[in-house]
Parts: structure tokens; sequence; C-alpha cells
């Protein structure tokens, strides 16, 4: 046997590959016995019937670990060896059913424009308020805060506002580490619009699941209404990369804003910059751990911003009430408060449960007497 047979695997690791891969041989000896080992063993590989793309992987080491065995018996060349290992490869590769059906991850929308997210919102919106729907109102705000925020599904249900800093759990670390993202740039009734979503967040795995489950429902059926592309939860997250990518963010500054461990993470498995959305008018930023301001400070810095994002991002009023005239003055921001105004009958119950956790009457400009928290 050759010195490097084990090819620098664990000797537990190659006996099971081993095991299993003169398995392999032996059925291909039966099915062929008129044939070499060698041949046999080659046979058996390119033999009809399809293979998920995992077993293929977990075939190509098996197959691999004897065929090495056979061709070093029969005394092949190091480059025959090599040649005769890329034949086995190609004909498990053939057997696959990724060559007929695309991977899951490669049919979602990586690149929703603003015009897809729009629509997605009014049509949310609209069913929310007509069939008096909380998943479809969390769906549509959703659809309005995570293009600007670009978290993890999961990390909103531990996320919380301190100070108009949005503080979340790290979903790809279980040390209980935070990061924190700075929304003083935006406007208020946006960061009222994500307090009002992170308190619907479910406090368990399985509610939490469900939850996931119905809002990624509601998405996809509302863009089956407006025939649009089938948009889902983690869309958002991909264009929030790339609208950072197109205003020229680094890597490491992407790499804190969402999360990753590598600020390559971004470039390699996320939309490119040419898909972002250039016409945003507040970005996020990565921000150190919060600490206490001066009230009269902190109103300045978010007055700068009031009122101005939802009327001109949206060019309808972003979830109104009830059906408006196409002449009507009032404004989107105003629309805004009053769908919010609407929600809070159905949101007490979510407001008591989830009071402990989200600190709801927290002040976002840190003052001790002003509050943009939702009245009881």
């Amino acid at each position: 046997m050759p010195p490097d047979i084990q090819n620098g695997r664990k000797a537990t690791t190659w006996k099971t590959y081993y095991q299993k891969g003169r398995r392999h041989l032996r059925r291909a000896l039966h099915a062929y016995p008129h044939l070499c080992p060698t041949d046999a063993l080659l046979a058996e590989a390119r033999s009809e019937g399809r293979l998920r793309p995992r077993t293929v992987r977990l075939y190509r080491h098996e197959f691999r670990t004897v065929a090495e065995i056979v061709a070093w018996g029969c005394h092949f060349s190091t480059e025959r060896t090599s040649q005769y290992l890329s034949e086995i490869d190609d004909a498990l590769r053939a057997r696959s059913t990724r060559n007929l059906q695309e991977r899951t991850s490669a049919k979602k929308v990586i690149d929703p424009t603003k015009e897809e997210v729009v629509a997605l919102f009014n049509d949310l919106k609209s069913w929310a308020l007509g069939r008096n729907s909380i998943d479809a109102a969390s769906a549509a705000l959703y659809t309005l805060i995570v293009p600007r925020i670009g978290c993890r599904v999961i990390e909103l249900q531990s996320g919380r506002i301190e100070g108009g800093i949005l503080v979340l759990e790290n979903a790809k670390l279980k040390d209980g580490s935070c990061r924190h993202i700075d929304l003083r740039s935006f406007d208020l009734l946006f960061i009222e619009a994500l307090k009002l979503l992170l308190l619907e967040m479910p406090n368990s795995p399985k509610k939490f699941k469900r939850w996931h489950d119905r809002i990624a429902k509601q998405m996809s059926r509302a863009c089956a209404r407006i025939g649009i592309r089938n948009l889902c939860p983690y869309s958002f997250r991909h264009i929030a990369i790339a609208t950072w990518k197109s205003a020229g963010f680094s890597g490491d500054e992407i790499a804190s804003l969402v999360g990753h461990l590598q600020s390559r993470s971004a470039a390699v498995h996320y939309a490119s910059a040419d898909v972002g959305w250039t016409d945003e008018y507040s970005m996020a930023r990565a921000a150190p751990p919060p600490v206490p301001q001066d009230r009269e400070e902190t109103e300045v810095n978010h007055g700068r911003a009031i009122h101005h994002n939802l009327d001109e991002i949206f060019e309808e009023p972003p979830i109104p009430l009830e059906k408006v005239d196409a002449n009507s003055k009032v404004s989107g921001s105003e629309l805004y408060s009053r769908f919010v105004d609407a929600q809070k009958v159905e949101m007490k119950k979510l407001l008591r449960t989830a009071e402990s956790k989200t600190e709801c009457d927290r002040k976002v400009d840190g003052g001790d007497n002003a509050s943009v928290s939702l009245d009881r």
C-alpha cells in the first residue's frame, strides 16, 4: 500500500470510506464479472440512477478511496491513476440531480429592485388593513426595514433599541456578543416601525419558526398577486449589502453591520454593488456600544431627517388607513402614523408580553422626558 494512501485523512475517516468503497467494488465485480476491477468500478460509477448532491459527494470519497488501491495494485502510473480518478468523478457528477434542478438557494432573488419592493409593500399594507392581518402587517414592516439594516431574520428576535442604536445579538456567534447599528440619521417613524416589528417577535424557537413561515408565505402570495419575482425574507438582506457596497462601504464596515466573521463574505456570497439602491437618503452605520446622550443634542440629530424619507422613498403613501384619493394631499408620513395608531388595539397584547424584553417605553433619543413609544 502506498504510504500516502490516507491523503491526510484521519485513520477512522479513511477506514469508513474504505469499508464502504469495498462494498461498491464487490457490487461492481458481481454486476460486471467479465471486466477487470478497475473497469468494473468505473462501470458501477456510471450505472443508472440519479443521486442527490450530498450522496454524490459521499460516493466520491468512497469510490476514490478504493479506486486508488485498485489502481495501485494494477501498477497504474501516477498520470494514469489521476486520469482514472477523474473519470470516476465525472461519472458520479453526471448522475447528480443538481444537473436537472437548481438548488433552492440558486432560485432565491438576490437583486430585488426598489420598484418591486415598493409594489410588494403596498400590496401587503392593503392586505393587512383590508383583512386585519397582523402577519401581512409584519411582512410589510419587514420589507420596509430590513433592506436598510440588513440583519438576519432570527436576529430580530433579540433586537432592541437603545438611544437611537439598534442592538442585535450575532446569530453566528453563541457567546451572546452583540453588534450595534446607528439609526440616528433615520426618520423617527422608521424607528417607530422597527420598534413595532421587534414587539411582534415570538420568544421561542418553535413560535419563531412558525412566524417566519407565515411571513414568507405572505410575501410569496403577495408577489404572485402583483406579478413580480418571488421575494423571500433573505432577499432583503442581500439588497442591504448591495446598497452598502454601492455607497462605497468597505468590507470591514459591511461585516460589522451584518455580523459576518470575515470581511470577504459579503463580496463572495452576496449581491454585487451594481444592483444596490443608489437613491437611499439614510444609511445605517456600525456603532460602538451606546453611551448616554444629552436630550437636546440627540433631538437635533433626529430632527434633521424627520418625515422626509417615507414621503420621498415611496411615491404612494406607505400604509394608508383607507383607500386614498389620487388628489389627496395627506402625506405618507401622516398616513403611516395613522396606521400605527390603528394597530395599537391589536398590538396591546404583544406590548404587554414583550414589555420586559424590548423596553418599549425607552426613549429613542436618550432623554428623560421625551418618548416616542406607543400609547397604552
